[in-house]
């Protein structure tokens, strides 16, 4: 191998140095904008069948679309639309998801829902949400 040929070869592993380096450091900052976008969203899934891996409905979106109260159940009615056939029960100032997508609160089954992986006890209308959660609504028997 001659110099010549040796001193081409050691360019052309430095070019493929910075590179390498120039695309980790590109993928980082990627990366940390997908991770800030990520936080700044609400999430949800709804399950039809709690026994489903994979949601049968599920979106997500900037929190602020929601509007003034940010609660799981102003979430699920921003989502709906007219979508899911959504029916809430009110007693006083607690809110019920009675029936969604055809699927009523009974001896069959009832509509419970998780945020970020724990089941919540308190109504809908009344847990609050922030960037970044997850809320699954799951039919379960």
């Amino acid at each position: 191998m001659t110099k010549d040929t040796k001193l081409i070869l050691k360019i052309y592993g430095i070019v493929l140095l910075v590179i390498a380096v120039l695309f980790m450091i590109i993928n980082r900052i990627d990366a940390k904008r997908f991770q800030e976008a990520v936080k700044q969203r609400v999430y949800i899934d709804i399950f039809f069948n709690a026994d489903r891996q994979e949601p049968d409905w599920d979106a997500f979106f900037p929190l602020e679309e929601v509007g003034g109260k940010r609660t799981v159940l102003a979430v699920l009615q921003h989502m709906n639309g007219d979508k899911l056939e959504l029916f809430v029960d009110w007693t006083g100032d607690a809110a019920t998801v009675v029936s969604m997508h055809g699927l009523e609160n009974g001896p069959e089954g009832r509509w419970v829902y998780f945020v970020n992986g724990q089941r919540e006890n308190v109504p809908p209308n009344q847990q609050q949400v922030k960037y970044g959660d997850r809320i699954v609504w799951r039919y379960v028997k």
